[in-house]
């Protein structure tokens, strides 16, 4: 799903809202006070483009969800407890959009 998410240009308001964590009348809210470009289909309904919806969390300093962004992440996993390490390792590698690094044991001592 996170492919499909970076692949998409044009998101509906209830799609929005499950990527903010918001409720979707505040999406609508925010197109209706004219702070998130939208356009309404022959049907009615609000779309917003990706672009203007990362300019939008930009400009109102809202943390970009992961599946918007392209690329990956770098994650440096510090910890002396090997098991740890290799469990936090292990759960972002499944993510798929993580480059995971591990700091040496010897240099935590």
């Amino acid at each position: 799903m996170v492919e499909q998410s970076k692949a998409k240009t044009i998101y509906t308001t209830h799609e929005v809202s499950r990527l903010l964590q918001v409720n979707p009348r505040s999406v609508i809210n925010w197109i209706e006070q004219s702070l998130l470009p939208s356009y309404r289909t022959p049907g009615g309904h609000r779309r917003i483009r990706r672009d203007d919806l990362l300019a939008f969390l930009k400009k109102h300093q809202i943390p970009t969800p992961a599946s918007l962004v392209d690329g990956t992440f770098s994650v440096l996993i510090v910890d002396d407890e090997q098991e740890v390490s290799g469990m936090l390792k292990t759960f972002f590698e499944k993510q798929g959009e993580y480059e995971v690094s591990m700091a040496p044991t010897e240099l935590l001592r």
